[in-house]
């Protein structure tokens, strides 16, 4: 199944792209689709936000379905 990631802020500076396409074994779920992006980008020190299909989520056990979204969001500064 493919899966879009986006990226925004220093996210998407440390990963080089705002965007990207990317295949998984059907049974995945948040949890593991963030440890393998936190390996591939380094990201082990960079705080975020993880937002499924528009929504953010905290509970990073749900599956991923094909065609979901996700999004990586740097922490929001209040004003």
């Amino acid at each position: 199944m493919n899966i879009q990631v986006k990226y925004f802020g220093q996210l998407a500076e440390i990963a080089g792209k705002a965007e990207e396409t990317i295949s998984l074994e059907s049974g995945a779920n948040i949890e593991w689709v963030k440890n393998m992006l936190l390996q591939k980008y380094s990201l082990q020190k960079a705080f975020f936000r993880i937002a499924l299909n528009s929504k953010i989520s905290e509970d990073e056990n749900l599956e991923i379905t094909d065609g979901d979204e996700l999004a990586f969001f740097p922490p929001f500064a209040g004003g």
